[in-house]
């Protein structure tokens, strides 16, 4: 070491990365500590130990506490202005009635240790919340007394908080997996859980119900003696292949009931894996004993009916060499004349695109299996353009080599099944997503035991807690006073009544804190042998806004009403008054005068419930094809600038959209997958400005004139005209419906700024 260094005092101070360097340059001659040579050794050994050390570390010297701390440390400090060699209450301002205490006490020789302490510190020009596991050990002087205090720290915030997060995330499942259990537990269907070994994880009540197994006769793979003996090694052996590919595990089996009798279930389940890689199976399984039994009831009169539409030749068809022979019934159901003569290739152009391979792959598969009749649903066109669900049930007769196959077949339209089987399935999806959401509180309660089950949901909508657990006592206790009698009443009478089997109630509550609330239930009873009651479950949702709203609207439009009549009275009054001298003839002309006023008045009404200033068009637009952007979003193109209309304008444009997409829907580029719709607007400057709405369809089944005008097209054309003003064209393009509507716009309406722009 050079002899300089050494005589400066600074020889000590070798290594220390940069905060080495830092304190060798620093002009310590201007703190309290001196310039470096009159540093005690005490205080030289402790500042080298500190710069060598890889642990975050901080010297507090001397009875200010001036600050030294190493390279590890210097992260802690955030964009705290320059610490080194200032006071340790200055550095640490923020958290020095924490931190003071304790560097006082390590002053007076008292080392301390403290895991995971909360400190708030301002380190990035904002308090934040830190955790800390940190020592503050004394340090002596070569008196004997205590020079400094060394601070050895370790930020554990990082850990503190993800922990925590862990914890609630816990917490979250917690009370999902309640939510889950008492859900599975209102469902009429069976809903189990089982791991991957097969081992009964849990059987919602309905399980119970139906088999009489206890939970403890369920338990592992008790469950599996509900099976049909029959059926247990199949089902167990299709599930090892489901695991294997991964697919979802799905037939029918028959389940033993209390009574013994066997039935069919239809089920269905998927696997899912916990974050910690344990496999599950959720299952759901329904009761499709009576459905299969009309099943094979129906195959048997669908056979008697065969022979017997084949005798009358109702709807039947044969079809030989592109030749097609068909009975009136069948030429009405396509839309043909009866007297026609059917041409295959003419019939075929008709079917629903990719509807013709479908039917002809599926004869095909079935001579491929040795088969002679097959069995097709598909959609058609009739001669007029409706899409029409049919069903196809038809033989194939094969001739000589040299001869061609003849197909002989009946016919049957199940247009309107499948539309209940599509609405059906919306309505079990709507009721999905509003469960999955939380706007419905499910409820279970055991009229025998006493017993509520409901959801935290339920807990709030009557003012307790959500970790409450509700009982029957808790929710009369918050029946308003004004209406308690007539709900025990109701109650009484839903009860006593076996002939009353649902119910639907609407409640006022008021809760502790003096607020009251609305709140609307929909739910069953079920009944014992007896008819008593033993169990009754449903829904209950909050209504109070709607409550609230309807009060304030019905007092503003009978308030309105009231003197728009009083006017209206009075002008019909004065016309009285100031014509009851015409003439016989003009009599009608009075009367006409007076049923405008009264049509004004019943449209005074209708906009008074409204209660509307101006509506966004791309938010109309939006929302009157909601239904259709949840599930085609990617197929519909919207687009144009912001624009505000007035409620007339707002209404009429609702209109036409929905009659658009109506239209497309059932017939049009919405009808098929590979649809597509552009919707977009746009306004032209002049006086008055125009807005213009474009509807074009494209990718779409082929667009032919229609032989009659609709109802739908009479209300776009009557909007446009009556309520816009304006004009309406509808092109009839092969490739694609295109609807174009020009409305002018008044100068007063709520534009953009751009749009205000490019009118002016």
């Amino acid at each position: 070491m050079p002899a300089k260094l050494l005589a400066s005092g600074k020889g000590f101070l070798i290594g220390g990365g940069e905060m080495g360097a830092r304190i060798r340059a620093h002009d310590w001659a201007a703190t309290p500590l001196g310039p470096v040579e009159t540093w005690p050794q005490s205080l030289r050994t402790a500042v080298s130990i500190m710069l060598n050390s890889r642990f975050p570390t901080y010297l507090a010297w001397g009875q200010d506490l001036i600050s030294l701390y190493n390279d590890a440390y210097r992260p802690f400090l955030g964009n705290k202005p320059e610490t080194l060699g200032r006071p340790f209450a200055e550095v640490w301002a923020e958290a020095w009635s924490t931190v003071g205490p304790i560097a006082e006490q390590a002053l007076a020789g008292e080392a301390s240790y403290f895991e995971n302490m909360p400190i708030t510190l301002e380190r990035h020009g904002y308090p934040e919340d830190t955790w800390w596991t940190f020592s503050y050990s004394p340090v002596r002087s070569e008196s004997g007394d205590v020079g400094g205090v060394l601070c050895t720290v370790h930020e554990t915030t990082h850990e503190v908080t993800t922990r925590a997060a862990l914890e609630a995330e816990k917490d979250r499942l917690r009370k999902s997996e309640a939510e889950f259990r008492t859900i599975a537990d209102a469902a009429p269907a069976l809903v189990w859980v089982c791991s991957a070994s097969g081992n009964n994880i849990f059987m919602n009540e309905s399980w119970y119900k139906f088999t009489g197994q206890t939970p403890n006769e369920a338990q592992g793979t008790g469950w599996s003696k509900a099976l049909h003996p029959e059926d247990a090694a199949l089902i167990m052996l299709h599930w090892q292949r489901c695991r294997e590919s991964g697919q979802a595990y799905e037939g029918e089996v028959r389940y033993r009931r209390h009574d013994g009798a066997y039935r069919w279930h239809s089920f269905r389940a998927l696997p899912h894996r916990d974050r910690d890689g344990t496999e599950k199976w959720f299952g759901v399984s329904l009761d499709i004993h009576d459905l299969r039994t009309a099943e094979k009831q129906l195959r048997e009169s669908e056979a008697r009916l065969r022979l017997a539409v084949e005798a009358g030749r109702m709807a039947t068809f044969e079809c030989t060499n592109g030749q097609v022979t068909a009975m009136p019934e069948l030429k009405r159901l396509l839309g043909y004349p009866a007297d026609a003569e059917l041409d295959a290739d003419e019939v075929l152009s008709h079917y629903y695109p990719g509807e013709r391979e479908r039917v002809a792959a599926c004869a095909q598969k079935a001579l491929e299996q040795g088969e002679r009749f097959f069995e097709v649903e598909y959609r058609h066109f009739r001669l007029d353009g409706d899409l029409r669900w049919l069903l196809l049930r038809a033989e194939i007769v094969l001739g000589p080599d040299s001869a061609p196959p003849r197909i002989i077949g009946v016919v049957l339209e199940i247009t309107d099944r499948k539309r209940a089987e599509e609405d059906l399935r919306e309505r079990e999806a709507d009721l999905r997503a509003a469960m999955a959401a939380g706007s419905l509180a499910p409820f279970d309660f055991d009229h025998v035991r006493g017993v509520m089950k409901a959801n935290p949901k339920m807990s709030e909508l009557y003012g307790f807690p959500p970790d409450h657990t509700l009982t029957i006592e808790d929710i009369r206790s918050r029946y308003h006073p004004d209406s308690r009698d007539a709900i025990w009443a109701q109650r009484r009478q839903e009860l006593t009544n076996p002939a009353i089997r649902a119910f639907e109630w609407t409640l006022h509550l008021l809760l502790p804190d003096g607020r009251t609330r609305w709140i609307t239930g929909l739910g069953e009873y079920i009944r014992d042998e007896t008819g008593r009651v033993i169990r009754s479950r449903g829904i209950v949702m909050d209504i109070t806004e709607r409550k609230r709203w309807e009060e304030h609207q019905r007092l503003l439009i009978h308030e309105l009403n009231h003197r728009v009549k009083n006017t209206l009275a009075t002008v019909q009054s004065m016309a009285a008054q100031s014509l009851r001298q015409v003439e016989a003839e003009s009599r009608p002309k009075l009367q006409a005068f007076e049923n405008r006023l009264f049509a004004l008045a019943r449209a005074h009404d209708v906009l008074t419930r409204e209660n509307w200033e101006a509506a966004e068009l791309r938010e109309v637009v939006g929302e009157v094809l909601e239904p259709y952007l949840r599930g085609t979003g990617e197929r519909l193109n919207i687009q144009g600038p912001e624009l505000r209309l007035p409620p007339t304008m707002a209404i009429a444009f609702a209109m036409i959209v929905h009659e658009l997409a109506t239209n497309a829907a059932k017939y049009g580029a919405l009808s098929i997958p590979s649809g597509r719709v552009a919707i977009t607007w746009g306004i032209t400057a002049g006086e008055p400005a125009l807005l213009t709405l474009r509807w074009q369809e494209q990718n779409g089944p082929l667009v032919a004139p229609p032989t009659r005008q609709g109802f739908g097209s009479r209300l776009i054309r009557r909007s446009v005209a009556h309520e816009l003003a304006g004009e309406v064209e509808l092109t009839y393009d092969p490739a694609g419906l295109v609807c174009v509507v020009k409305a002018p716009l008044d100068k007063h309406m709520m534009l953009s700024q751009e749009d205000a722009k490019a009118v002016a």
